[in-house]
């Protein structure tokens, strides 16, 4: 794995801005399309999954576009959202970034806090005014998403700032009936106590 010094971040940024494109490989998008240079976009991405918050930094003080996105469509704080990095979530919100962004299959940086169950990634983005009840390519919601991989912590925030509890996917299937299913006894509770039929 590649290890990028603070100090050449601007200068790459600079002088590969959009010169290459992402090539598939081990899954995040980023990897390098010419042995020893990144794309200002590979750089910054790369450093949102490994939560690298000095190349963040350098990289938009480099005027790198922290709105870019990668082969699955997401942008570094839908990643950052995704593997969990706190400090670069806050960051790339301070500089403006678009909160609601879904990537390719509709699923935005709260979808992703939800489905991997980061509660302080979820509380951050309910408080800066996230869309609570958007919907991915199958319908679900963050609060579906929250319930069916057991996400306590999650479901609450997200009852708390008035997720549609009774809201169903494309198969008609709810939070709910999600938590049911997964025998999640406490969230099953605490969905039927906000009013969930």
């Amino acid at each position: 794995r590649a290890t990028w010094r603070p100090v050449t971040v601007a200068a790459w940024a600079r002088q590969w801005q959009g010169l290459a494109r992402p090539r598939r490989g081990t899954g995040t998008g980023f990897e390098h399309t010419v042995p020893g240079k990144v794309t200002a976009r590979q750089l910054r991405a790369a450093a949102a999954a490994q939560g690298d918050l000095e190349i963040i930094k350098a990289s938009l003080a480099a005027g790198v576009d922290a709105n870019g996105i990668n082969e699955a469509g997401r942008t570094a704080l839908i990643v950052a959202a995704w593997r969990g990095h706190y400090g670069v979530l806050q960051t790339l919100l301070d500089t403006g970034v678009d909160i609601d962004a879904a990537d390719f299959r509709g699923r935005t940086a709260l979808s992703w806090a939800a489905i991997n169950g980061y509660p302080e990634i979820a509380r951050f983005l309910l408080q800066e005014f996230v869309s609570v009840d958007v919907r991915d390519d199958s319908g679900l919601t963050p609060l579906m998403r929250a319930a069916w991989n057991g996400h306590e912590d999650i479901v609450d925030e997200l009852i708390a700032h008035q997720a549609n509890v009774n809201a169903a996917d494309d198969q008609g299937i709810t939070a709910l009936q999600r938590a049911k299913a997964q025998n999640e006894i406490s969230i099953v509770a605490r969905l039927v106590a906000a009013g969930a039929q």
